[in-house]
């Protein structure tokens, strides 16, 4: 991860890439009544989380990544103390280049007031283990995070969902560059986020996509380019998206939100099926009755999955 330190705090160099050209895409997109509480998720090595939490008015930042290394560094740095120099040496060795080796110096931070510092906290862990107090943040940044957090961009819906206020915005800047080890039917394009985004009671404000240079190190001839999906999108939780584009109910597709009670109406024999559909209250979602029925079930039911074969059988059947 030297790379990513080093983009952040010694390339100070304004080229593509860099973490100006980072922080100038998140500050075209941000929404002027943001608020003041804000989640960066996939914070990596914090310049860009930093310099944003120091461009808002008044504002609380919390940030959250997995690397310990990549959060304590910039909280070195931010504090104003000064690190040893880190070392490059050139991935791609070109002619063009005269030294194919450098040690950086990282550039502390001097001149940030301790208010500011005192407002910007930095965290450790894994979003999959991780919660906050619901309806906790006025805006979400998922920065370089759709991609790498190696779980469903469903379930991590459901968390943006939970810990942002009503009217909040989640801000993503990142490509889609899914690891050879996810599952193919979890690697969603950017129609198929867009439609999850829809069901998800989000409304898209708008979006662009772009070419991006990857780790753009003044010793490298030959550089990587990315497409850069940047948006910004609203969290409206009581506007459905409209039915008529919907191939199936939206509490199908993200196992957290409200089952539709009239929608899921069907006559059953089963006492066993009688008794799950009179679960269906029209506030429980298909998580809260897995997490009813799971103690009775043996173990090595797989209770979820079950659940929605039998709602989707319940919807064809009706």
């Amino acid at each position: 991860y030297f790379s990513h330190i080093l983009r952040d705090w010694a390339w100070e160099v304004d080229v593509p890439g860099s973490h100006y050209e980072q922080l100038r895409t998140l500050q075209n997109i941000w929404p002027q009544d943001c608020g003041n509480n804000v989640l960066v998720l996939g914070s990596g090595a914090g310049r860009v989380a930093w310099e944003l939490h120091a461009s808002l008015d008044n504002a609380f930042t919390t940030t959250l990544d997995l690397n310990p290394a990549l959060q304590l560094i910039p909280s070195e740095l931010i504090s104003g103390k000064s690190l040893p120099p880190f070392p490059e040496a050139s991935s791609s060795p070109q002619m063009g280049i005269s030294d194919n080796y450098m040690s950086w110096d990282l550039h502390a931070i001097t001149d940030a007031d301790q208010k500011l510092k005192d407002s910007f906290r930095q965290l450790v862990g894994d979003i999959w283990q991780f919660d906050f107090a619901p309806q906790t943040f006025d805006c979400i940044v998922t920065s370089w995070f759709l991609d790498i957090h190696e779980g469903d961009n469903r379930a991590l819906l459901e968390k943006i969902s939970k810990w942002l206020k009503p009217g909040g915005y989640w801000i993503n800047t990142g490509p889609l560059l899914y690891s050879t080890s996810l599952p193919a039917e979890i690697k969603y394009n950017h129609k198929e986020l867009r439609e999850l985004i829809s069901l998800g009671r989000f409304k898209l404000l708008s979006e662009s996509a772009s070419p991006y240079v990857h780790l753009p190190s003044p010793l490298n001839v030959s550089k990587r380019i990315d497409e850069l999906w940047v948006f910004c999108a609203q969290y409206r939780p009581d506007e459905r998206s409209n039915a008529d584009d919907r191939s199936l109910p939206d509490w199908l597709v993200l196992h957290y939100l409200p089952i539709v009670k009239n929608e899921c109406v069907s006559s059953v024999d089963d006492p066993v099926a009688k008794a799950t559909l009179d679960l269906v209250d029209g506030v429980r979602c298909i998580n809260d009755i897995v997490a009813i029925l799971e103690p009775n079930l043996p173990n090595e039911t797989n209770v979820k999955q079950a659940l929605v074969h039998f709602f989707a059988d319940v919807l064809i059947a009706s």
